[in-house]
């Protein structure tokens, strides 16, 4: 009879997915939302997304070289792990723009406040690049001869997305009851959950 049966090996690898994916789920795809809710227009918003992913498309292939020539590759990703909970941590505490009405394109490029809520953004997106290459490399590492079943592995990444989307989602609607706009607070409080315990986690692999 068939029984259920723990890859220890690999499990802390599915709670990273489980965790380190999912925790992108509860604020990532409202970033545009949380943008124009910021009074900023589409143009400002297209450009803010048409920007930033480019830095994580160039660092890409430079922290594989640098990762692979000095074999720092756990000390890169708990690094980056930590990061990602800064950076959001930074993004939920932006203040936005006073004004109920959408902002001229010339004086949200002139403000300061703008920059820094892009820059949070492109260094949000360019933090998960690094991620994601280090972690495919380690989990393929730690999988050894048995690479066919990383597709098992990974799949820990969408069960996490996609519950955590349901649960942000449910405490989002809740928590911006009668208000003009949806409050995203709770989003952003199990978002930095996630990564809290993912830091954990990293720190637990053996690379």
């Amino acid at each position: 009879m068939p029984y259920f049966q723990i890859n220890r090996k690999m499990l802390l690898m599915k709670i990273h997915y489980f965790l380190g994916i999912g925790g992108y789920a509860p604020f990532s795809p409202f970033l545009t939302t949380i943008s124009k809710q910021r009074g900023y227009s589409a143009f400002i918003v297209g450009l803010i997304f048409m920007l930033q992913p480019i830095p994580g498309m160039l660092i890409r292939p430079i922290i594989g070289a640098v990762t692979d020539k000095y074999k720092c590759r756990r000390s890169v990703f708990i690094l980056s792990s930590i990061i990602t909970f800064v950076l959001v941590c930074l993004l939920s505490i932006i203040p936005g723009t006073t004004s109920k009405e959408e902002m001229n394109d010339l004086d949200v490029i002139k403000s300061p406040l703008f920059w820094l809520f892009f820059t949070t953004i492109a260094l949000i997106n360019t933090d998960g690049t690094v991620k994601s290459v280090l972690e495919d490399t380690i989990c393929m590492d730690l999988l050894g001869k048995d690479k066919n079943n990383y597709g098992k592995q990974r799949l820990w990444g969408s069960i996490g997305w996609s519950l955590f989307a349901i649960i942000s989602g449910v405490c989002v609607d809740w928590y911006s009851t009668g208000l003009e706009h949806k409050n995203y607070a709770p989003g952003y409080v199990i978002a930095l959950i996630c990564f809290l315990l993912d830091i954990y986690v990293v720190f637990k692999l053996k690379v």
